[in-house]
């Protein structure tokens, strides 16, 4: 399992360098929630070749299934083989997990075309990752760090 998680990050390593922890869990997130989505659509299609758009409730209901399945899955990786602190890695990963997943789904089923939802879910989360990341470290943002 290791050499497996040691080859993955070795070959993803020229990518990894270049984008920040936050960025590279979006896209990822991203690229989950997209591939699910695009499955899923395509399941109904098949079964119904009238199939149109989620609905509301529906597509917001599978968008927080697969953001607590992406939240669970990197959560297990950052924290068990990567060896990340859990305390450090469980808040901003569920926070990117939640608004790359929804963004995710809500984009993708207005376009309709299940052949971009993966790029659309690794853009989205790229960009929300890129989000969290400026917001999360941008100085002077809180109140006690003014001081006088």
């Amino acid at each position: 399992m290791m050499t497996m998680i040691r080859g993955l990050i070795a070959v993803s390593r020229p990518f990894s360098m270049r984008m920040t922890p936050c960025e590279l869990n979006g896209a990822l997130i991203g690229a989950i929630a997209g591939l699910f989505f695009a499955v899923a659509w395509m399941a109904g299609k098949e079964a119904d070749p009238s199939y149109v758009p989620v609905a509301f409730p529906l597509w917001l209901q599978m968008a927080l299934v697969l953001a607590i399945f992406c939240w669970f899955a990197l959560f297990a990786l950052l924290c068990g083989p990567l060896r990340y602190a859990p305390s450090t890695v469980a808040g901003p990963l569920l926070v990117n997990a939640v608004v790359t997943c929804v963004l995710t789904v809500y984009l993708c089923n207005l376009v309709g075309k299940p052949m971009l939802f993966f790029a659309i879910g690794i853009a989205i989360g790229f960009l929300v990752g890129r989000l969290l990341c400026r917001y999360c470290r941008a100085p002077g943002k809180t109140a006690r760090s003014k001081e006088g």
